[in-house]
């Protein structure tokens, strides 16, 4: 009862707002329980009793949510919880296929562990290359041989032909030997850009990067060790060479010849969980576009980078004059201690739920209106965090290079299949406010007469969501080109289509694309600043327009209950291990990522398929042309003037056409100097 009032943040009950722990606990001392307390309203100050009447449902709710449950039949006794010690052999293997590594290092839990550790399934000899003769000659049984794994670090360079010889060049020269990296590599550049000699690696494009540097282009690799790893695993753990090495019982000791070893199993388990044409048709085709793309980068103009760096550092020292002027004194903005006393001690405001004397962006959006220094500190963050994050990394750019950013874009971190961008990243610029758009200005071309070509499918996922749904009604508003929002206005609010107001539209905007992600009524309220009532009519009325988004959704969701995966369109499946917890609310998140992995991850293969057939049909044109980079569900291709046109039009049709569904894919197509004119 006393969190039914107070509420508590850490488990997520709002409580009573405006009640903090001294107001409840002083309640719960008087009256005893919160029935007692709601009966006893007309005895508690007109003030306090109003929070009491606003809140009556949110207490109950909070009453509901912190009762702890005693009298649940779990259907176990204690005898059924019982273990036996020393744990056993499918213990330990259980712990060790879940990564349970501090536990397995406990000996004294297994005793006997001996008999039940791992052994690594694959041996070699390894050999030194120590000098440049022996080299030559190792160079001569490739060539016969027609296959080579390579692996570079930062310590080794190492390769192999066979499963039988590990061979090693030490990257940092030892006074031992006579052979460096940079000499091996010269004297192996033939072999490596031969395209009939098969290349095993992990990550290509990773050392596609790294021979660049020594003026070689791989050429001929045919397998990339961690791009398999990950559409097996995806969900399960992350893509690192120890999870790797783990997953098939490897020895690091002989990382060229374990290639040899994975490509074969990777390969059989790719074929058996019906992933292989994934990987043949869309990933592995997509290493050498992402890797030119690298390559190329994006053009920075200086003087528009030092004026937008300029201008706003120069707004952050104004902005932080300002709230020192109105705080009356000197003090550190920064220090969340220092403002905490000038708010609170100085000021006297009051936090907007009195809980805590927070300093948080979220306390002081709710303090807003109490003093002119809270909007003033708002902005200050606001400004000091785009310079911190996406203004003060490209200087070193700027300054030091050739005016060009070489992004790096990750084909094997996130788990619906999307790219992402680091180094820096270029896919979360923000697009909706000034500053975002701001920075954007400074993205231009890299042709003295050219232009950007930007290329943006237009709702992908909800025309996703209609062809795998195949609802009805949605399949007719998108092949009939009708404002898939504006009907969906239409259906909620009752009215006819012509009379849709741009708040119902947004409203039915928020309702479409929440449906998506599986938002929940109280998420919907939050989002269009609604009721729960409302919201929740909302998402009734819209699955009374849209039945078969709903059998869908729920279809997906009893599917990878059944399987412990979600799938897309091309077979990319994500392991949900959330679906498993014994926590509501990770079981809640789960749901809604079966609910949307399928349309995310089907628009992030069709995305990449897009970048492939845009890749090839620039090189068979042999256009000056380049792909430059990928947001999300937007392309961009740096153009000379005489190409602009025909890429335009290239764009549209190969992005429109990349995939048939029941309802037409589109694509808005815009040009520009510079990515903000885009």
């Amino acid at each position: 009862d006393l969190k039914a009032l107070m509420g508590d943040s850490s488990d997520n009950i709002p409580g009573v707002a405006g009640i903090g722990e001294k107001t409840a606990l002083s309640l719960m001392q008087t009256y005893g329980s919160l029935d007692n307390i709601y009966a006893n309203l007309e005895t508690i100050k007109p003030r306090l009793a109003q929070l009491l009447i606003d809140s009556k449902d949110n207490a109950y709710m909070s009453q509901k949510l912190a009762r702890i449950v005693t009298d649940l039949d779990l259907n176990l006794t204690l005898k059924d919880l019982e273990y036996q010690f020393p744990f056993s052999s499918e213990v330990y293997s259980f712990f060790g296929e879940y990564e349970f590594n501090s536990l397995l290092k406990k000996t004294d839990l297994f005793l006997g562990a001996q008999s039940v550790e791992k052994k690594q399934k694959y041996e070699a000899n390894t050999i030194i290359i120590d000098s440049m003769e022996m080299l030559e000659k190792q160079i001569q049984y490739i060539a016969k041989a027609k296959k080579l794994a390579l692996d570079i670090n930062n310590e080794n360079f190492s390769f192999a032909y066979d499963k039988n010889c590990e061979f090693v060049i030490p990257v940092q020269q030892t006074l031992t030997s006579n052979i460096t990296i940079d000499s091996a590599l010269a004297k192996m550049k033939q072999i490596l850009e031969d395209e009939s000699i098969s290349k095993y690696c992990y990550d290509i494009k990773a050392v596609k990067h790294i021979l660049s540097e020594f003026a070689i282009n791989l050429s001929g690799a045919v397998f990339d060790a961690y791009l398999a790893f990950y559409l097996l695993t995806v969900g399960e753990r992350d893509t690192n060479r120890a999870n790797l090495y783990s997953y098939l019982n490897m020895d690091d000791s002989i990382p060229a010849v374990n290639l040899f070893y994975a490509q074969e199993e990777l390969i059989s388990q790719l074929q058996t969980n019906n992933i292989y044409k994934l990987y043949t048709d869309i990933e592995f085709p997509l290493i050498n576009v992402l890797f030119n793309m690298e390559q190329t980068g994006f053009m920075i103009d200086k003087d528009t980078y030092y004026d937008l760096r300029s201008r706003y550092q120069g707004e952050v020292k104004q902005i932080e004059q300002t709230i020192k002027n109105l705080a009356g004194h000197d003090f550190n903005v920064n220090s969340t201690k220092q403002l905490a006393e000038v708010l609170y001690d100085e000021l006297g405001l009051m936090t907007y739920n009195n809980k805590k004397r927070s300093t948080s962006s979220e306390y002081l959006e709710g303090m807003y209106n109490l003093h002119p220094i809270i909007p003033a500190l708002i902005r200050y963050r606001k400004i000091n965090k785009f310079l911190s994050t996406y203004v003060e990394p490209y200087m070193e750019i700027v300054e030091n290079k050739d005016n060009i950013i070489h992004t790096v874009f990750n084909q094997t971190l996130t788990a619906t299949g999307r790219l992402s961008s680091s180094k820096p990243n270029l896919q979360n610029i923000p697009v909706r406010d000034d500053e975002g758009k701001s920075l954007r200005k400074m993205f231009v071309t890299r042709f003295d007469d050219g232009a950007l070509v930007s290329a943006d499918y237009s709702q992908i996922e909800l025309r996703l969501l209609a062809h795998a749904s195949q609802d009805p009604n949605m399949i007719d508003a998108f092949c009939n080109n009708i404002d898939i929002h504006s009907i969906t206005a239409s259906e909620i609010f009752d009215v006819p289509i012509q009379d849709v107001t741009a708040q119902m539209r947004r409203t039915a905007k928020s309702t479409n694309f929440g449906i998506i992600y599986g938002i929940s009524e109280f998420g919907l309220s939050q989002n269009i600043n609604t009721s729960f009532k409302e919201a929740k009519k909302y998402i009734e009325k819209y699955f009374e327009k849209y039945p078969k988004i709903k059998e869908y959704m729920d279809f997906n969701v009893q599917s990878a209950k059944e399987s412990g995966y979600a799938y897309t369109l091309f077979g990319r499946r994500r392991k949900i291990i959330e679906l498993l917890s014994p926590f509501y609310q990770t079981r809640q998140f789960g749901e809604r990522i079966a609910m949307n992995m399928p349309l995310q991850g089907t628009a992030s293969d069709i995305i990449k398929l897009s970048m492939i057939n845009v890749d090839r049909y620039i090189r068979e044109h042999k256009l000056k042309s380049r792909l430059i980079l990928q947001v999300h569900d937007e392309l961009i291709v740096d153009c000379p003037r005489q190409e602009v046109v025909e890429v335009a039009k290239m764009l549209k049709e190969v992005m429109e056409n990349v995939v048939q569904l029941s309802v037409p894919l589109t694509v808005d197509v815009s040009t520009g100097k510079t990515w903000f004119d885009c």
